[in-house]
């Protein structure tokens, strides 16, 4: 395949960016109508069948908090699904729902490059030590403290450790094509 032309790639972006925001805009109908089902209802079938038909690229983790938020639902992730869950004093207001904070805006999509290895480390970290405030059995937890250490370390290089000047030793041919 050839590379597309810069005036059909731009209007293949633009296309995707006006599609993506009325798939927002219906996804937010639908959710907020399934909260009403929950509510109401105490039927969770369209929330489960949203969220199935959700697309791959759809962020199902804000879709969830959303509508664990809004509804009388609770998602188990062992089976992928949502389940009735039991709120007293809640009310469906359509219009409120469906107004307010938008279902992709519930959990914040955190986006680290895959070269910054300092961000992934640090959020390991984060994420090993929710599990052990959790109760949950972390194999080789030994291995955290030197992980911290090591973060700890870098961290504190990147900040304090940059020298003023370096000194070089190389012979001054080396040197001078070195500095061109």
């Amino acid at each position: 395949m050839a590379l597309k032309q810069a005036t059909e790639l731009s209007k293949l972006i633009t296309a995707i960016g006006r599609i993506g925001k009325k798939t927002d805009a219906m996804i937010q109908t639908a959710a907020t109508h399934a909260v009403g089902y929950s509510i109401e209802h105490g039927d969770i079938r369209f929330a489960n069948q949203l969220l199935s038909n959700l697309s791959e690229g759809t962020r199902r983790a804000a879709f969830v908090a959303f509508m664990e938020h809004h509804g009388c639902v609770a998602y188990m992730s062992t089976e992928k699904q949502f389940k009735y869950f039991k709120r007293d004093n809640i009310k469906f207001d359509a219009d409120e729902i469906e107004s307010g904070k938008q279902w992709h805006a519930f959990k914040t999509e955190n986006i680290v490059s895959m070269y910054d290895v300092a961000k992934m480390v640090d959020s390991l970290i984060k994420k090993i030590e929710k599990g052990i405030e959790k109760g949950m059995k972390i194999e080789n937890a030994a291995l955290l403290d030197d992980i911290k250490i090591a973060s700890a370390q870098f961290h504190g290089a990147a900040i304090t450790d940059t020298p003023e000047s370096i000194e070089v030793d190389l012979p001054d041919e080396e040197l001078a094509a070195f500095l061109k």
